[in-house]
């Protein structure tokens, strides 16, 4: 197969839920979203994966910012 298969979930819960039945190759994850935010998400993925991660965000202050 040529190109990519792109997987959307609606809010954190379910993009944990995709992540388990998905083999991502690559996450861009918002903060922000709905019910399990984005850092809440990044922590239980990476309890059991080390796929790359791309956090995006609206937010725009120094202290916002992932080190």
């Amino acid at each position: 197969m040529i190109g990519y298969n792109v997987v959307t979930a609606a809010d954190g819960e379910e993009a944990l839920n995709l992540l388990k039945k998905e083999n991502p190759n690559l996450i861009v994850l918002d903060i922000m979203i709905p019910k399990l935010d984005g850092y809440g998400v990044c922590q239980e993925i990476r309890k059991e994966s080390d796929v790359p991660i791309i956090m995006l965000t609206a937010l725009g202050d120094v202290a916002d910012r992932i080190t």
